[in-house]
């Protein structure tokens, strides 16, 4: 899998200590979300490693059709949630439009920690830093793909959720909520400037 191992970790405890774990098992595919992002991946690229951070919170891996949001309270059985369906005809759909690109630029974020700047024309959309640093493509098992693309949007105007993927994984990632004044006149600076002409020597 193309997921940082220490940064996949901390998702899934993350979530576990808070709102809940989703773990479910869909055509092949293992799907996981927390309460602001969702991965899913073929089963046969789902490392050991990852496998044993799973069993370590929920007890078990899911098995086909299966369905359950982990918390220490145990693990309830749910019923898929439509946000976690980005594969497949979403894929389709989404990748139709063009993805935004990685700048080098990062800002402190509203609530601390760093937020990523990505680009497209003149649109600048924050993402947090964490997402840049758990899809390594250093961490993929051989014959496994480790070009990311992405991130997409489903809708340009005001977008909920941000989507990268590979041949095998898939992350979703929720937008982060930069509401204040001084946030949108920054990135409406640091838009222009972005799409200015490269003086050329």
């Amino acid at each position: 899998m193309i997921f940082n191992k220490s940064v996949f970790e901390k998702l899934l405890k993350e979530a576990y200590k808070g709102a809940g774990l989703l773990v479910t098992k869909k055509e092949g595919r293992i799907a996981l979300a927390g309460s602001w992002w969702v991965i899913t991946m073929s089963e046969n690229v789902f490392s050991n490693d990852g496998k044993a951070a799973l069993v370590k919170l929920t007890g078990e891996l899911p098995v086909q059709g299966e369905c359950w949001r982990v918390t220490s309270g145990g693990n309830q059985v749910e019923i898929p949630p439509d946000y976690i369906d980005i594969d497949g005809d979403f894929y389709e759909l989404i990748t139709r439009n063009e993805p935004f690109n990685k700048t080098i630029i990062t800002m402190d974020g509203l609530a601390g920690g760093l937020i990523r700047l990505y680009q497209r024309d003149k649109i600048v959309i924050c993402i947090n830093e964490l997402v840049n640093m758990l899809l390594d493509p250093s961490a993929v098992k051989d014959g496994e793909d480790d070009y990311i693309r992405g991130p997409y949007v489903l809708k340009m105007e005001n977008p909920s959720m941000y989507y990268w993927y590979t041949d095998e994984c898939s992350f979703a990632a929720g937008k982060l909520d930069l509401e204040k004044d001084e946030y949108k006149e920054l990135l409406a600076e640091i838009a222009y400037h972005l799409t200015l002409p490269v003086a050329r020597a």
